[in-house]
């Protein structure tokens, strides 16, 4: 029989908890992996590779990383999206 992973999406917990205490939470409940949230652009590829760390040294995965971007505004996309990608990341939810 096929096990079913379970991932949590960080939103509710973003502004009231740090992320290594949000990573500490997944972890206690049983979490497989994390669709982790990032707050700014100017603080993403940080954030990711801060996020990526304390995910695979919880001995989880990233299912995804999403955000507040705007479809319409190319640049500002790949923006986004090359922060995602510098961590290894392979999806952004939008």
């Amino acid at each position: 029989m096929k096990r079913f992973k379970y991932s949590v999406n960080t939103n509710t917990f973003r502004n009231k908890m740090t992320n290594a205490e949000i990573a500490a939470l997944c972890k206690k409940t049983g979490a497989d992996g994390i669709e982790w949230g990032l707050k700014t652009l100017e603080t993403a590829r940080a954030d990711a590779l801060e996020m990526k760390k304390l995910t695979e040294d919880a001995g989880m995965e990233i299912l995804g990383f999403l955000n507040a971007g705007k479809m319409w505004q190319q640049d500002e996309m790949r923006r986004w999206s090359e922060a995602v990608a510098g961590c290894g990341g392979r999806t952004l939810r939008v």
